[in-house]
């Protein structure tokens, strides 16, 4: 756990990740690489929406 001051966040840059993009909310640059801040809600949720639909899939 770490806290960043508001003005540290930047915008997550597009570049090639392993990851979406879209789940990043920012990124906080340190002197030695950088801190990536996931918007664990919207992972969460996305998720949860991906099993819903996996479970409408199964037969009963």
């Amino acid at each position: 756990m770490a806290a960043f001051a508001a003005g540290e966040i930047e915008r997550a840059p597009e570049i090639g990740v392993p990851w979406r993009s879209d789940y990043i909310a920012g990124v906080v640059r340190r002197d030695d690489g950088f801190v990536v801040l996931f918007d664990l809600p919207k992972m969460l949720a996305a998720s949860e929406d991906a099993l819903t639909q996996s479970a409408r899939r199964v037969p009963a």
